[in-house]
């Protein structure tokens, strides 16, 4: 059995990141925000 699991790869155009201002890498890939990091920060 395959441990491995089935990744999907999607390529980034510009219609994909409509609206964001800040992108986050992450070990799972990028993400995508609206708000930037320091708005982000002084949310609860």
């Amino acid at each position: 059995m395959n441990a491995l699991p089935d990744w999907t790869t999607t390529p980034i155009s510009p219609a994909v990141l409509r609206g964001a201002l800040d992108l986050e890498r992450t070990e799972r890939g990028v993400l995508p925000h609206r708000l930037p990091a320091q708005a982000r920060e002084q949310i609860p």
